[in-house]
């Protein structure tokens, strides 16, 4: 929703945004081609950043309870 996406450009630039959101994407892509993605530490590390900044904006929002 508008509120949680509103919490997420608060904390994140928007250029952080894409690049932390590739992250999550590019881990999810099956086979070899991803496992390239999952094996780096760094892409983990962005995914995990994501998350949190993700799950942050999820509670601050009003409307999911």
């Amino acid at each position: 929703c508008s509120c949680s996406i509103d919490e997420i450009a608060m904390v994140l630039p928007f250029d952080d945004y894409t690049s932390l959101s590739t992250a999550v994407n590019a881990i999810s892509i099956g086979g070899e081609r991803g496992g390239s993605m999952r094996d780096s530490e760094q892409v983990q590390a962005m995914a995990k950043r994501y998350r949190e900044v993700q799950a942050k904006a999820k509670k601050a929002c009003f409307v999911i309870p």
